[in-house]
């Protein structure tokens, strides 16, 4: 069986690219190939559940100046590549491209890119818009997790490789219910701008004037919980509106 490596920023983190690489890295190694995760920094303990038999690496144990764990972080992750053998590896976001596309010079890797962001999102972040830039020109594939990212990457990058969608699994099992009994309506994610949350808010506060028989129910925590908490009280949406 090939040898895969994922590739994220901190293992440990409880965000959802950590999730739903995971479930994608224990599936593979479900079927038998071997995985190694590999984060930039932090801890080695995963936030989420991997198999036994996925192999975890840290290559910083504290993140430091890009300028100094820069290249330190690229030998000590070519060095692996080497030791573990790794056939294909598969970097979660865009950005850790940068780390990851000089550590391959010279190595017969399949070299893929999964994004995780929106393209139109860089959090006004230089090294984001480069790293797309290089990631669509020496990766072998990108992954995008819509079609319309898809087709933003084609028009907006001069890519050399095969840019193909990927919907993200779900960690859930289908649960069917009757609806006509359960009129709630659940957001569920982190409270960051990127997430939208203010924009269904103010699309509730439309919609629920005619349907006072149906609650929505806000699930999460993160930087904009303030701000939501302040427009459900500013537009008396407390009834129907929760940040739990």
């Amino acid at each position: 069986m090939r040898n895969i490596c994922f590739m994220t920023g901190n293992l440990s983190n409880p965000g959802g690219t950590e999730r739903v690489g995971s479930i994608i890295a224990n599936g593979l190694a479900s079927k038998g190939y071997n995985i190694v995760f590999a984060s930039i920094s932090g801890g080695s303990e995963p936030f989420f559940p991997l198999d036994s038999s996925i192999k975890t690496v840290t290559l910083l144990k504290k993140p430091g100046k890009l300028n100094i764990s820069y290249p330190v972080s690229n030998i000590k992750y070519k060095k692996m590549l080497i030791a573990e053998d790794i056939d294909i590896l598969i970097v979660i976001e865009s950005m850790a491209t940068l780390f990851t596309l000089p550590a391959t010079i010279n190595l017969n890797i399949r070299h893929i890119c999964w994004e995780h962001f929106n393209f139109t999102v860089d959090l006004g972040k230089y090294g984001r818009r480069l790293a797309r830039q290089l990631a669509a020109i020496y990766c072998d594939a990108i992954v995008t997790l819509t079609e319309r990212d898809e087709g933003l990457w084609k028009k907006n990058t001069l890519h050399n490789n095969q840019i193909v969608t990927i919907p993200n699994p779900s960690p859930y099992k289908p649960q069917y219910y009757d609806k006509s009994e359960n009129k709630i309506a659940l957001a569920v994610g982190r409270l960051t701008k990127q997430k939208g949350f203010d924009y269904l808010l103010q699309i509730w506060s439309i919609i629920s004037k005619g349907q006072n028989d149906w609650q929505l129910i806000i699930v999460g925590d993160g930087e904009n919980r303030k701000d939501l908490l302040s427009f459900i009280q500013t537009h008396n949406l407390e009834a129907r509106k929760y940040c739990r």
